[in-house]
């Protein structure tokens, strides 16, 4: 089991973004909001299938752009244990920012849209939407 795999673009085309695609951590924060995209599995893996961006408009504030998209199992698990990751396939989508100032003034924000697909139909399924900041 790969719990971090990904590949890591810094400023691609001169564009002062990085850019961070395939298996990682995603936390932000405390990590209330978002930290673990497997934890039906314990303490075995931590990752989100995701992809990010990371914008800088000035060295004081840096703004994440993320996707997600969690499989209740692991096509690429390397054993037999058949554990579910999540409760249910999930994906969503949001932003998180961070501003300090020379002063320790610190201020975080945040956006998420998260898609839980919870049966084969639209029965069960929800969407949730998460905003904030601390």
């Amino acid at each position: 089991m790969f719990d971090e795999l990904y590949v890591n673009i810094k400023k691609p085309f001169d564009i002062s973004v990085d850019l961070k695609l395939g298996r990682q951590s995603l936390f932000y924060g405390t990590g209330k909001i978002i930290a673990e995209g497997t934890p039906a599995d314990g303490s075995r893996t931590t990752y989100s299938n995701a992809v990010t961006a990371n914008i800088s408009p000035s060295k004081n504030h840096t703004i994440d752009l993320f996707y997600f998209n969690n499989p209740t199992t692991d096509a690429l698990a390397i054993n037999s244990d058949n554990r579910n990751l999540v409760e249910w396939n999930e994906s969503g989508a949001g932003v998180h920012g961070a501003y300090s100032d020379k002063k320790d003034n610190f201020f975080n924000y945040y956006y998420i849209y998260k898609d839980e697909h919870r049966s084969a139909t639209n029965d069960n399924n929800i969407s949730l939407q998460y905003f904030g900041q601390f």
